[in-house]
């Protein structure tokens, strides 16, 4: 497999940077392919505001592999004691061009890296093999097995 995803940059038009004193970068994850899962932003979202209630969501990285199985799209699982989620674009707000930059930069290297990862994973061989139990008679590959565990271990 080889997994892949187009990342979109949107940034602002003819904007007086020395005016706003920000730079606003907004990824969004489009195309995907071979099966590539476009919601590879993770955010937290804060508890509900005391006062108006309001939440707030965060972004806290791009999803690892684990992240990616663990975490719903869009909301966060209300049964989970963790309020993270996933979502397919992230906006950011940073004072430099400089940071801009950079930050776009790891974006393109991380969304890479995650691809490779969730590829590789998918390239499993044997290691290892283990009877669990009594072996059946005659088998001579056998390297090791496990006696079951007796109920006074």
């Amino acid at each position: 497999m080889a997994r892949g995803v187009k990342l979109v940059l949107a940034q602002l038009e003819k904007a007086n940077h020395y005016f706003l004193r920000c730079f606003r970068l907004q990824v969004t994850a489009t195309e995907v392919y071979d099966g590539m899962d476009p919601n590879v932003f993770l955010f937290r979202r804060s508890p509900p505001d005391p006062v108006s209630g309001e939440v707030y969501d965060k972004f806290v990285t791009v999803c690892s592999p684990v992240d990616m199985s663990d975490w719903p799209v869009g909301e966060p699982n209300p049964f989970l004691a963790e309020p993270f989620f996933r979502n397919n674009t992230v906006a950011l707000d940073v004072r430099s061009l400089r940071d801009f930059n950079f930050i776009w930069d790891v974006f393109r290297r991380e969304v890479g890296n995650l691809c490779v990862a969730l590829d590789r994973l998918d390239q499993l061989v044997d290691a290892e093999f283990q009877w669990v139990g009594t072996p059946p008679p005659g088998d001579n590959n056998s390297l090791s097995y496990s006696e079951p565990l007796s109920e006074s271990a």
